[in-house]
């Protein structure tokens, strides 16, 4: 193979970081952790040398790039090409047709507001996911049909339901007009003891398309950022929206249970209000859509860090000493490659 080319699969993307790097494979959802001078050798020489020229170059690696490379092959990472230009780069352009493509929605009382005039306007918006926050102890089943019945035939492509209480027999669950598109249903504080725990796939088996799922921690849409590599996107999707825009923010709209329209609900930031605001003008705001174009290479600590496009946060951003910051700062630390 000295006389070949090699070159990454068009679906597994290289990232730098200041201590280490990955390679990104959006194909099968994964990732592997690889050193800086390696990454160097595939962004650099590798992409215009044969790899016995690169040996060449670098008598030091004829052994340790062997194992690399075979390694990167082995497990579908790259391959050997006599013809490189033969394998152009997949296009990173971003775009979403709609205004929006997601909104989430805390709900105390379903009266409180005309919640169903805000779905259809997001509707309209071309809102693809929803989140419904219900946050209420008691919801009267009827209403709350009438509100989903909304999504029905509509364009929106997943709805996800979070009850913080258990508020809904599982007979007036299974009730619900659930619309055909993904639904997640799930009910928070619950012990595993509960019937309803215990008779959950009966919704699974009865919608296709719905779950639901008990589970025994408390509802907090306002909790603190959180860090971890469980939270890592790995999709195409995510990585080319990543290079440009902030995936966290980025077309997304919230709404809190005073009805105030923010970029999420932790940050200080208030747009407006749905009791006397529209969504559609709010949302044309610069300063509305300021940190939608916030990627995280605009970050000064992101920067650095080698998951920069397959990291999902939610955190307000602040402009100070010439960059951007976190105000809630990652766990990650970028320079030393170690989690705290």
């Amino acid at each position: 193979m000295n006389s070949s080319y090699f070159t990454l699969y068009s679906n597994c993307f290289l990232t730098k970081g200041h201590a280490g790097s990955v390679i990104l494979d959006v194909h099968r959802n994964r990732y592997l952790p690889i050193k800086n001078e390696i990454a160097a050798l595939l962004e650099n020489d590798l992409t215009s040398h044969t790899v016995a020229q690169v040996k060449a170059t670098f008598p030091d690696l004829q052994e340790g790039l062997d194992a690399y490379l075979n390694h990167f092959v082995e497990n579908e990472y790259g391959f050997y090409t006599e013809e490189p230009q033969k394998f152009p780069p997949i296009d990173l352009h971003y775009h979403h047709p709609g205004h929006l493509n997601n909104a989430i929605i805390a709900i105390e009382g379903i009266e409180q507001f005309d919640y169903q005039s805000l779905l259809l306007e997001l509707l309209e918006l071309g809102c693809w996911h929803f989140q419904l926050l219900l946050l209420a102890e008691q919801y009267d089943a009827t209403r709350l049909d009438e509100l989903l019945s909304i999504f029905e035939t509509s364009i929106a492509r997943s709805v996800d339901l979070r009850f913080k209480y258990d508020c809904l027999t599982f007979e007036q669950y299974k009730a619900l007009s659930f619309p055909d598109l993904r639904v997640i249903s799930t009910v928070y504080g619950q012990s595993a003891e509960t019937s309803h725990y215990i008779n959950a796939g009966t919704v699974a088996e009865k919608y296709d398309n719905v779950f639901l799922h008990y589970v025994t921690r408390a509802l907090d849409y306002q909790q603190p950022e959180s860090y971890d590599e469980s939270l890592f996107y790995q999709t195409l999707a995510f990585y080319t929206e990543a290079q440009s825009h902030n995936p966290g923010l980025n077309k997304k709209v919230c709404i809190d249970p005073e009805g105030n329209i923010k970029n999420y609900f932790t940050h200080s930031a208030s747009f407006g209000n749905i009791a006397k605001d529209t969504v559609s003008t709010v949302i044309q705001g610069e300063d509305f859509q300021e940190k939608w174009h916030i990627s995280n290479q605009q970050v000064a600590k992101c920067s650095a860090c080698q998951f920069r496009f397959m990291c999902l946060s939610y955190s307000d951003l602040m402009y100070q000493d010439g960059t951007y910051k976190k105000v809630e700062d990652c766990t990650f630390n970028p320079f030393s490659n170690t989690w705290a």
